[in-house]
Parts: structure tokens; sequence; C-alpha cells
């Protein structure tokens, strides 16, 4: 069993490359930063730019069993976190983290939408002009989607399968085409996949750290 753990730094936009455990399987680490593929500095800002990886690490790195994304602030602190992934990914699709304070892409518009209306220099700065509108309607108009869930998209693991493939290309569709904030269309890009819902606190989980290098 191969994997990748992939995470990016683009732009210098978040933190350096975590140091990780060294792990019992087999496992390939790959930082991505702006030199090492194309990062389309004309028409993307390293923020979407950084997202090519995140979506396309079974492209971009092709031949493995399993791939793991780390956002650049998560490090795995055990020698067996990979193969803690591997256990819960088992024979589904991907695997997630449960969203720690939200439980669907409603609630996650309202907060954002929020935070804009407060004029948070931070979410302004991120958000301000996405087509929150957008993506809300693609969501609601699909009358077989229940809005029920909302997954945290700082780390999770799947297998390349065709479904995943898929998945993962329609989500960089969606925050191509309506907004930025990935985990906003994370749940409805993946919404036909068999997906194990892990039901930790993404920043206090089992074999991995936020923070530090």
């Amino acid at each position: 069993m191969s994997v990748a753990v992939i995470s990016a730094n683009f732009g210098g936009y978040a933190c350096p490359k975590a140091r990780h455990m060294p792990q019992r399987v087999e496992t390939t680490f790959r930082h991505f930063v702006d030199y090492d593929i194309s990062s389309r500095e004309h028409t993307l800002l390293p923020r979407m730019a950084a997202k090519v990886p995140k979506m396309y690490a079974w492209e971009l790195l092709p031949g493995h069993d399993a791939y793991l994304w780390l956002d650049a602030p998560f490090r795995l602190s055990s020698t067996e976190s990979v193969a803690w992934w591997l256990d819960r990914l088992g024979d589904h699709d991907f695997a997630v983290f449960q969203h720690p304070t939200r439980q669907s892409i409603h609630r996650e518009a309202m907060e954002i939408r929020s935070l804009l209306e407060r004029h948070e220099p931070v979410a302004s700065d991120k958000y301000f002009g996405e087509d929150l509108a957008g993506i809300v309607s693609l969501v609601e108009a699909d009358s077989d989607y229940l809005d029920d869930r909302l997954y945290a998209a700082g780390a999770f693991c799947y297998r390349p399968t065709r479904s995943t493939k898929q998945a993962l290309r329609d989500w960089w569709g969606y925050v191509s085409r309506y907004h930025v904030n990935d985990q906003l269309s994370f749940p409805f890009a993946i919404r036909h996949c068999a997906v194990q819902v892990i039901h930790e606190n993404i920043y206090h989980a089992s074999h991995l750290v936020f923070g530090g290098v």
C-alpha cells in the first residue's frame, strides 16, 4: 500500500512545510510550492493555485493507492498516523472530518455572509466578490441532495477511483466557478461517493497536530 501525503504553500500564504513523523506505511511526502507546478500567476491568486495539488494530487503524483491531503499547518504526529488514516478510509472513497462547528452548507454560507456584513478584514480579503449566492443556489436546486453535513476540508484521505477523480474535478469546478471557500462545496462535490466521516475535531484529532513545524 503506497500513500502520498500532499500539502502546498503558494505565495507564502500559509506556514512553512510541516515536519511529519516517519511512517510505518510506505509513504511519499510532497509539499508543493510555487515553482513545482505552473502557478498560473497571471490568472490565479496563490490561494487558488494551491488548490490544484489539493484537488489534483492524483494527477500530479500518480501511482499511489491513496492520497492524504493536509493543509500546510497540519502535521502527522505519530509513526502510525498514515496507518490510522487508512484504517478510517477502509473501502470508502473518502475519509473526512466533520466540521467542528457547523453542520450544513447553508450554515457555512450564513457564517461567511455574516463575516462580510461585519466587514471582518480577513473574510473581506478572502471572500469579497465571490459568488456565494451562486453556490447556494446550485446546492438548493438539487432536489436529491440533503444539506445536512459539512466537512472540514483541511485534511482528508481518498482512493484514486474513477468516482473520486470526478468528484475532485467537480470540486475544482465549484471553487473556480462560484466560491474560493472549498469546504463550502466539498460535501456537494463528493455527494455520490462513499464517505467515511471522522467524528473528531480536526484541530484536536488523533495523529494530527495543528500548528508548529
